[in-house]
């Protein structure tokens, strides 16, 4: 998996990396990069499991759908967690969430400081 995260950061993210150097240092990449292809092979196996236990596929065929999916499970988690890489649209969602959750908090009294204080 090391192999893997490196060509990652070094190839297919390559232009996403200055921009969140800023944000996230290599190490913390790493590890959600391990945590999130850890996911994904309990995915394998479950999906191995659906597909050829339960629905009785040919083991290659399954095997093969099995691979197919969770490769795109971690290729889409590690851009939009890991690298951050988000469509415009994406972000513009992300964004008004954000902002909807900073308005829709309760405005500081002296007595929301206290709480906050405890």
């Amino acid at each position: 998996m090391l192999n893997n995260f490196l060509w990652n950061e070094l190839w297919t993210f390559r232009d996403s990396r200055g921009h969140i150097e800023k944000h996230t240092g290599v190490m913390r990449r790493l590890v959600l990069f391990y945590a999130i292809c850890g996911i994904g092979i309990g995915l394998a196996v479950l999906f191995l499991n659906l597909f050829y236990g339960w629905l009785d596929f040919n083991l290659y065929v399954a095997n093969f759908l099995a691979i197919v999916l969770v490769t795109v499970w971690n290729f889409w988690m590690n851009a939009i967690f890991n690298w951050r890489v988000r469509t415009e649209a994406t972000q513009t969602k992300l964004d008004s969430l954000s902002e909807a959750a900073i308005n829709s908090a309760p405005p500081v009294t002296p007595r929301n400081e206290e709480i906050l204080k405890a």
